[in-house]
């Protein structure tokens, strides 16, 4: 089944392609029957158009396909059922071209002209090859399901898989030095107010800190930044005349 307008947790079918293994002939025939059974829905509702390049076709945390592309949906005329079959049998060959015999016997399923409904698609994909669960999705989705029974929500949050938790790794460093340069910056505007004295050399201090650590900064730059502010704002208690 695929579900529209939905959050596709599991990542995109663009991601999976990125990885070094590429999609089985039997997990192309559950994509393709899945998009094929979307596009069929879409039809019957007298809407087409819908994007199904890897970038359109999603996972949601259940592993179900999602088409995500639905914002670009049209009034189902000829020339849209003709744009989608094309879009579908596009798909089709960039999915199966990783596996040259198997892919070729999925691929002719999926493009047979003789089709005259999406089910017959869908009916002769599934006699080219047995659909099984796209590996990483399933993954993913075994290690969420674990999680949350152990009750760790942290854990039932990140991601597993290795391409997908690199790329969430490397987001986080880019916000973390884009942080901690934030910070920098302020401190840099509140030195050059100061001037000299005690508290301008103590911010000076916590401004050179800084710049040699932009990640640890971003942890926690809030309280960093309040407690320079009250450094500078707050005067200090003075002493009996």
């Amino acid at each position: 089944m695929v579900r529209l307008r939905e959050h596709p947790g599991r990542g995109s079918l663009e991601d999976v392609l990125a990885g070094p293994d590429g999609l089985t002939a039997g997990e192309v025939v559950t994509v393709l029957a899945a998009v094929a059974r979307g596009v069929s829905g879409l039809h019957a509702g007298g809407r087409g158009g819908v994007g199904l390049s890897p970038g359109d076709v999603g996972f949601r945390d259940d592993g179900c396909p999602v088409l995500t592309a639905v914002d670009r949906l049209r009034e189902l005329d000829q020339q849209t059922m003709g744009e989608d079959v094309d879009a579908f049998a596009e798909l089709a060959r960039s999915l199966c071209a990783a596996d040259e015999e198997r892919g070729a016997i999925v691929l002719a399923a999926a493009t047979d002209r003789r089709h005259r409904s999406w089910e017959d698609v869908v009916a002769g994909l599934l006699r080219a090859a047995d659909p099984t669960a796209v590996r990483w999705a399933e993954r993913d989705l075994l290690r969420v399901a674990d999680a949350r029974a152990r009750g760790d929500p942290n854990e039932a949050v990140t991601p597993a898989d290795g391409r997908a938790a690199a790329l969430g790794e490397q987001r986080a460093e880019r916000r973390g030095e884009s942080a901690g340069r934030d910070v920098l910056g302020v401190l840099e505007r509140v030195f050059d107010v100061l001037g000299d004295g005690p508290v301008a050399r103590g911010v000076a201090a916590v401004r050179d800190w800084v710049a040699t650590r932009p990640k640890v900064v971003a942890v926690a730059c809030s309280p960093l930044l309040a407690a320079v502010l009250v450094l500078v704002l707050v005067p200090g208690q003075q002493g009996p005349d």
